[in-house]
């Protein structure tokens, strides 16, 4: 009997992890974590300077992308 409602609130918990990872996206299309570290390793292998950095940076575009999505997904569960 509970099912339709358990498949409505997955399918807008999942809405809502679309939705914060397409507004990552679109606020911070210049800082996308994975060209972070493509870049950073690229750097590392050529034994230049600064992939440390680039790599800190990378980990902080992630950590930025998981708020983002954890607050669309709060914001969504907490509405229901």
């Amino acid at each position: 009997q509970q099912l339709p409602v358990v498949l409505y609130k997955t399918a807008l918990v999942t809405g809502a992890v679309v939705l914060g990872y397409w507004l990552d996206r679109s606020l911070f299309h210049y800082a996308r974590p994975h060209d972070f570290f493509q870049l950073s390793l690229r750097l590392q292998k050529d034994s230049m300077v600064g992939a440390r950095e680039l790599r800190l940076n990378a980990s902080l575009a992630t950590l930025r992308r998981a708020l983002i999505v954890l607050a669309c997904v709060l914001g969504m569960t907490l509405g229901l």
